[in-house]
């Protein structure tokens, strides 16, 4: 299932290149400790994986000529978001389950298909009880 989203993302990420589109200018890092986002501007966003509550997913109906697919990170005080195309996005992806068990591959296949306003959840902490 991995590799159909893969190859997916791979053939828009081409033809938005052929577009001119500067998604690729923003930067994801990530490490043991947590991920950061860098924009062109040199702001930066970042958030421990710890504190990470939500990861999801908010796709617009501004494609293909503007950024139509955003992941978010939430924790409880902070909203880090980043366009698939950003650099280093494919390496998060896979690295996204691994730190999230229960991540939901099927959101991100529903959000890719998605040309509307509208939110997936891939992932989301379990209230402690």
């Amino acid at each position: 299932m991995f590799s159909l989203i893969s190859n997916w993302w791979e053939k828009r990420h081409q033809s938005k290149k052929k577009l001119g589109m500067t998604e690729g200018e923003v930067l994801i890092s990530w490490d043991q400790t947590g991920v950061a986002v860098i924009f062109p501007s040199g702001e930066r966003h970042g958030l421990d994986w710890k504190d990470i509550n939500c990861v999801a997913i908010e796709t617009n109906d501004g494609g293909p000529s503007s950024a139509d697919v955003w992941w978010l990170l939430e924790s409880q005080d902070l909203r880090v978001a980043y366009p698939q195309d950003a650099a280093g996005s494919d390496s998060l992806m896979t690295e996204l389950p691994k730190r999230f068990p229960g991540f939901s591959y099927g959101a991100v296949i529903s959000a890719m298909g998605s040309t509307e306003n509208a939110r997936f959840v891939c992932w989301e902490r379990k209230p402690q009880t």
